[in-house]
């Protein structure tokens, strides 16, 4: 839970965002999570793969609202009771997702050298 403390630290609440980068922003923040509590175990392989997932989704979200208060949205998240039960599901939703991609990604670039 060290992760949610830190994170519950952020900025202030924030304006909307609108629903494909509110699933990208909740992608981000789960992932977060995720990142922390792989470091408490010290599980560097998962680690690093959580984070190069987080910057999938920030990539994403740079490129769709620019100027995002990301600390004010993972801050909302973060002390949302609904959001909390939905960790689990959202860390594995968004870990397929950003997997797939950078999978398609690394073929793309296999193929391309060939």
């Amino acid at each position: 839970m060290i992760g949610f403390t830190l994170i519950a630290a952020a900025a202030a609440a924030t304006q909307p965002l609108e629903p494909v980068a509110e699933a990208e922003m909740r992608c981000v923040t789960a992932l977060l999570y995720a990142v922390g509590e792989a470091g408490e175990k010290k599980d560097e392989k998962s680690s690093g793969l959580l984070i190069a997932a987080v910057a999938y989704y920030i990539g994403r979200l740079d490129v769709r609202s620019p100027g995002l208060d990301y600390g004010g949205h993972i801050k909302r998240l973060a002390n949302s009771p609904e959001f909390g039960k939905q960790l689990s599901g959202e860390i594995q939703r968004c870990a397929v997702e950003s997997g797939t991609a950078m999978q398609a990604v690394g073929n793309a670039a296999q193929t391309a050298g060939k």
